[in-house]
């Protein structure tokens, strides 16, 4: 039985694939026989249908099948799926926590400010169909590689072959929030290229958009904006199964050094990102409770303190405080170091970092003094027998 649903499992991955590559122009030719060349086949009403394809393609489709091959996987990657789906596609503070981090990754890399990345979402629940940019985003394969999502083959299979599906399905409140909160940064970097390559695309319909090769590099890119699924070694899909999400962290990791080294523009933002989170530590550190905050909130999220509402059985007054960014996840690795050495700063002695930060403050910022006239700084200086300048 288990050997039955492998073979069904490949037929419609391979079936999958080699329509997905038709429906792209990837060119592939079909073969009355299993050659040298390298080959998909799947059984269609009973007759073997065999083609010959790229190498990424058949690259890819060993992969996949090699996962279904195995029992073992297939067992264990089911069983972590119920945690996986628990953890994350399910889990409402996911959803919200994925959407920020994507934001915050789509403005280090490719300068999508955040309010884009919500007016696309807000966009996205008027659904698809009164939608030009998802319908065309689609159509030239930006939903792919994506978190949110379920099984491509099968979602052909159910829908008779559509890859978009409308509707919506109550059921799936969560996971379609989670879709929407993901694509939403993807396709605000698609609309500002088509802006930017195919500025006539409001007066074409989305198949016409979806057709021109702006809008298939304007997609292309879209996918690499955030992590990319499909992205991966072959030794890491294959232990996928096995060790939950580890094909996911393994691109998170290897995601900052990519995107530092192609696009130049990218270490200006992420410099000054870093700069912005140097400011809001060191006005976090007014606040002596926010020690008392965790470590892995205070180094992995990006958060803002406010006035203390509580006391605690000692009377000191709890932390109270904002998640701007709940995690920083794979750009911690830049930002964390800056909150923790300015921690360590002024937990060696609070009163030289006190006076530090202020002696510097002036130095920085645009307007570190009141706006008056200098006959007035002048008097308030003899009032106050102090040097403001």
């Amino acid at each position: 039985l288990v050997e039955n649903e492998v073979r069904i499992g490949k037929n419609e991955i391979s079936k999958a694939i080699l329509m997905l590559a038709r429906e792209a122009n990837v060119p592939v030719r079909s073969l009355k026989k299993i050659g040298v060349e390298k080959t998909l086949s799947y059984f269609e009403n009973g007759a073997r249908q065999i083609y010959e394809v790229p190498d990424w393609i058949y690259r890819e489709a060993v992969v996949l099948q090699e996962v279904l091959k195995n029992p073992i996987s297939s067992m264990i990657g089911a069983l972590n799926g119920i945690s996986r789906a628990a953890f994350t596609s399910l889990s409402p503070p996911f959803v919200v926590a994925n959407m920020l981090n994507d934001a915050l990754t789509a403005l280090i890399s490719r300068g999508i400010m955040p309010q884009e990345s919500v007016m696309r979402l807000l966009a996205s629940l008027r659904g698809l169909e009164k939608d030009k940019i998802m319908q065309s985003f689609r159509l030239a394969g930006g939903y792919q590689m994506r978190f949110f999502g379920r099984n491509l083959a099968k979602d052909i299979g159910a829908t008779g072959g559509r890859i978009i599906k409308t509707g919506f399905d109550w059921k799936r409140i969560i996971p379609a929030a989670g879709e929407a909160g993901e694509q939403a940064s993807r396709m605000a970097l698609f609309r500002r290229q088509l802006n930017k390559y195919l500025p006539n695309w409001k007066n074409m319909t989305a198949e016409e958009i979806a057709n021109t090769p702006q809008a298939r590099k304007a997609a292309a890119d879209a996918v690499e904006l955030t992590i990319n699924f499909g992205r991966g070694g072959y030794l890491a899909k294959a232990a996928n199964p096995f060790v939950i999400f580890l094909n996911a962290n393994m691109e998170a990791i290897k995601l900052p050094f990519r995107v530092l080294r192609t696009n130049p523009a990218a270490r200006m933002r992420l410099a000054a990102v870093g700069a912005g989170v140097t400011g809001i530590t060191a006005y976090n550190l007014s606040y002596p409770e926010y020690m008392d905050i965790p470590d892995s909130i205070r180094w992995g999220s990006v958060v803002v303190m406010l006035p203390s509402k509580e006391e605690d059985a000692q009377g000191n007054p709890k932390p109270n405080y904002l998640t701007v960014i709940p995690r920083t996840r794979e750009w911690g690795l830049f930002l964390s170091p800056i909150s923790y050495a300015m921690e360590k700063l002024y937990s060696d002695n609070p009163k030289d970092f006190g006076e530090f930060t202020h002696t510097l403050a002036p130095n920085l910022l645009p307007i570190a003094e009141i706006p008056s006239p200098a006959i007035m700084q002048e008097l308030f200086a003899q009032k106050a027998n102090y040097d403001f300048y």
